[in-house]
C-alpha cells in the first residue's frame, strides 16, 4: 500500500520543479502515476526522450542529524533498476528541514549497500517496516 498525503506531493513537486529550474537542458517533469516506485521522469521537450527518473524526499529532520538517509530497498532497486534507461539515470533528490537540498546521482551511488529492518515508527503501523538501505548523506551533492 502506498501512503502519500496531497501535502506531501506537493512538496515533492515543489522540489522537482526547483531542480529541474537549476538544470541547463531544459525539461518538462513528468508525475509517474499509478503504483510506480518511483516520482517522476524528467522528459525532454518535443522528442519525449527521457532524461533522468526521480525519487524526490522532503525529510522533516536537519541534514546534519543523521550521516546516513534511510530510503527503503525497493526504492534503491527501482532507480537502479529504470536509471540505465534514462539518458543520465537516476536521481535521488531530497531537501532536509533545515533547507539544504541534495541530490544523489547514479555516477555517485555507493557500490555496496547492506539492507537491513527498518522503517518508521511514529504510526504504529506494521506496514512501516521493511527492508532499507542507508545512503551516506556526505555522498549527496549539495545544490
Amino acid at each position: 500500500m502506498i501512503y502519500q498525503k496531497p501535502i506531501d506531493l506537493t512538496r515533492e513537486t515543489q522540489l522537482v520543479r526547483e531542480f529541474v529550474a537549476r538544470l541547463v537542458r531544459r525539461c518538462e517533469m513528468r508525475k509517474i502515476g499509478g503504483y510506480s516506485e518511483l516520482d517522476f521522469a524528467l522528459v525532454e521537450p518535443g522528442d519525449e526522450g527521457i532524461y533522468a527518473f526521480v525519487e524526490a524526499k522532503n525529510r522533516d529532520y536537519a541534514s546534519t542529524t543523521f550521516q546516513t538517509l534511510m530510503l527503503s530497498l525497493h526504492k534503491w532497486q527501482a532507480l537502479k533498476r529504470d536509471g540505465p534507461h534514462a539518458e543520465v539515470g537516476g536521481i535521488l533528490l531530497v531537501r532536509w528541514s533545515d533547507g539544504v537540498v541534495g541530490f544523489l546521482h547514479e555516477r555517485d551511488w555507493p557500490r555496496a549497500l547492506p539492507a537491513r529492518w527498518g522503517g518508521r515508527s511514529d504510526r504504529g503501523n506494521p506496514n512501516d517496516k521493511e527492508p532499507v538501505v542507508d545512503l551516506p548523506i556526505a555522498a549527496f551533492e549539495l545544490l
